[in-house]
């Protein structure tokens, strides 16, 4: 059928139970990624990024005065 030949975007649940547990269930044997919660980690994580890239920014203007 279609849907089985329409392209998935998604991650491994596996790979998220790994590090964030409480994001996935089973249903019927069938792990499931709550991506709404799993998408409010990933905003935090690219906000943490950015700082740690202004920080390094800056520390790399102190370098080239």
């Amino acid at each position: 059928n279609d849907e089985a030949k329409a392209r998935m975007i998604g991650t491994s649940a596996q790979a998220v139970k790994a590090a964030y547990p409480e994001l996935v269930t089973e249903i019927d044997g069938i792990l499931t990624v709550d991506y709404a919660k799993l998408s409010i980690i990933a905003l935090a994580a690219i906000d943490d990024l950015q700082k740690q890239i202004n920080e390094l920014k800056e520390k790399l203007n102190n370098i080239e005065k």
